[in-house]
């Protein structure tokens, strides 16, 4: 960024901190759990790493567990401290005032939710995985909170919207400044690329159909981590 000078830029900062496989960032260990007590190796091949923490989950389910949310813990705090530099060097440069910061991820993680021993994210559809953060930071911004079902696709119409432009291209999704969206759908599919499961969602159901298996209805509404399913024949209508 010390090149750009007085140039317009566009940086994108792509951080797998908050990821599997879970390991501390440098300056972080400790701060939740003891790192000789994490009863799993902090290593950077994924597979290796989940075994381990399969096999110490049949020994200790909730200690394992524990030990999994305070590491993931740490990998946020992590990306907090590099939040804080970033914008750090903005005020340094000057560019703070003329500078958007918007912070995302293509999806949550699930860490042991359930009382089962699954642990990442991809292999399902639940609120955990897929309800993600959508922060926007700038000196003349208000600080607001929006309550709406969105999608990553309305992140970019939103941003253009932002800067007083009109997208000069065809895009999907939608300007949240427009509004919110009645119903929200995900997929996940298999290794193979056919569709494993899908799901739609419209702020208090979730009907979610898997291939080969009965369609499943959740109120989120009453229950938000969407464990508790209604009867089949309970279908509300779902808008779109």
């Amino acid at each position: 960024l010390n090149s750009v000078g007085e140039k317009p830029f566009l940086a994108v900062l792509h951080v797998m901190n908050v990821h599997d496989p879970y390991f501390s960032p440098m300056g972080t260990e400790g701060t939740w759990i003891d790192p000789a007590e994490v009863p799993f190796p902090e290593t950077v091949f994924p597979d290796e790493q989940m075994a381990a923490i399969q096999a110490a989950y049949t020994a200790d389910p909730e200690g394992t567990r524990q030990a999994v949310v305070d590491v993931y813990d740490e990998e946020v705090l992590g990306l907090d401290q590099g939040m804080e530099q970033l914008e750090e060097m903005l005020e340094q440069q000057g560019w703070s005032e003329q500078t958007l910061i918007v912070l995302t991820a293509d999806h949550g993680e699930t860490l042991g939710d359930r009382g089962e021993p699954y642990f990442g994210h991809g292999a399902s559809l639940q609120p955990e995985q897929l309800q993600i953060p959508l922060l926007l930071r700038n000196p003349h911004l208000k600080t607001e909170t929006l309550h709406c079902l969105s999608s990553n696709m309305d992140t970019f119409p939103t941003l253009v919207r932002m800067m007083g432009w009109e997208a000069s291209l065809e895009a999907d999704g939608m300007a949240l400044q427009e509004g919110c969206r009645s119903t929200v759908g995900s997929s996940v599919y298999n290794v193979d690329g056919s569709l494993y499961q899908v799901s739609v969602f419209d702020g208090s159901y979730r009907l979610t159909r898997t291939c080969h298996l009965s369609d499943q209805l959740a109120d989120l509404a009453s229950d938000p981590s969407g464990a508790t399913f209604l009867p089949a024949d309970s279908l509300p209508a779902l808008d779109g």
